[in-house]
């Protein structure tokens, strides 16, 4: 019995578990939700052994799973990023199978500008201007019976995006990754640790402030856009986020700005030659003022594109409705909720689905 004082007065046992806890909960199997009182009375000897082997295993356990991973993530997965090396989300994502990876008690907090927050369920969530969208959250894999919380998050650039969507499933992105490579011991990856990615291989990211459009050019495709579409202000939005909008890399479409001058001078260098091309399909249409009062868009010519658009539907109704719904519109809404450019839009891209078709 003296034996066993002496290990309780030392406190074995507490500094044993802050080791192998270390932010990271190792799971212990068969115990209960009584392990604090279990772990207060006193262990014998052979019983410490026994504690100490188990805590060995967890933590040969975690060197094997961090080397697993490393031997798996192939250049595909990996940024260079200003020359170190960035292991993407969908690189990690690849272990979630392996390892049986689940995420729990998962909440998203809005920080806005004037400093208030709220959480994303919240019904008044999505009101008021984004600063933060932060998360957190706990991540587990219970093949090997081992969990971690991870906080994470993303900061709003308006200027890249002013989605509010957008910056919420980024936070997302942005935890599982960081849960992920917490979780499997990956925070921070040399070149030498990839055995099997080649740096050369890599896309290179230079990371660094995205540069905002020229105002003055930014008035001027603006201007444009309202040529387009007879001075009308939603019209011209509308057709602003049209031609903005692309997929990103996962294949998830982007969606696009209503004016100009939100969007970075990289996207709108792409803006400029589709708002030309529109100008000269149009020159005949299209006065030099810039309130877009001289554009005329008579009957006929919407008549035009309506007969056309039919003989489509004639052509294949499933490729037609798929086209309609995918871009909001019903058959009963169509005819009043759309002008001469997107109708020509629907056009190209039912022609395009039935081109992939044949």
């Amino acid at each position: 019995m003296e034996k066993v004082k002496e290990v309780n007065e030392l406190n074995l046992t507490t500094e044993i578990l802050d080791v192998a806890v270390d932010e990271t909960e190792l799971a212990r199997p068969l115990v209960n939700e009584q392990a604090e009182v279990v772990l207060a009375t006193p262990f014998t000897e052979a019983e410490i052994e026994t504690k100490i082997k188990q805590i060995e295993l967890s933590f040969r356990m975690l060197r094997v799973m961090k080397e697993s991973c490393l031997n798996n993530i192939q250049s595909i997965d990996v940024l260079d990023m200003n020359g170190e090396p960035y292991v993407q989300e969908s690189g990690f994502s690849n272990f979630r199978l392996a390892f049986n990876i689940e995420e729990k008690n998962l909440r998203k907090t809005i920080v806005y500008k004037d400093g208030s927050s709220r959480l994303s369920t919240d019904p008044l969530s999505m009101q008021g201007e984004f600063d933060y969208v932060l998360m957190d959250g706990i991540i587990r894999s219970n093949l090997f019976g081992v969990e971690t919380k991870v906080s994470g998050g993303v900061k709003v650039d308006l200027d890249f995006s002013t989605d509010k969507a957008f910056w919420l499933k980024k936070a997302e992105a942005n935890w599982k990754r960081r849960a992920i490579s917490n979780l499997l011991g990956l925070q921070k990856v040399t070149w030498e640790n990839l055995p099997n990615v080649k740096q050369g291989r890599c896309h290179p990211v230079t990371h660094g402030k995205t540069k905002k459009a020229d105002s003055a050019k930014a008035d001027e495709i603006w201007n444009n856009l309202l040529r387009l579409n007879q001075g009308v202000v939603k019209l011209a939005e509308d057709m602003c986020r049209d031609l903005t909008g692309f997929n990103g890399k996962d294949g998830k479409p982007v969606p696009g700005e209503p004016r100009p001058h939100k969007l970075s001078e990289v996207r709108l260098s792409y803006l400029v030659p589709k708002v030309d091309k529109l100008l000269k399909q149009n020159s005949h249409r299209i006065g030099n003022g810039s309130n877009g009062n001289s554009l005329k868009v008579t009957n006929p010519e919407l008549d035009k594109l309506f007969t056309e658009l039919r003989n489509l539907y004639t052509q294949d109704k499933e490729v037609f409705n798929t086209v309609v719904t995918n871009n909001g519109y019903t058959n009963e809404t169509l005819k009043n909720e759309v002008n001469e450019f997107k109708l020509e839009v629907l056009i190209e891209q039912i022609k395009a689905k039935l081109g992939n078709k044949e």
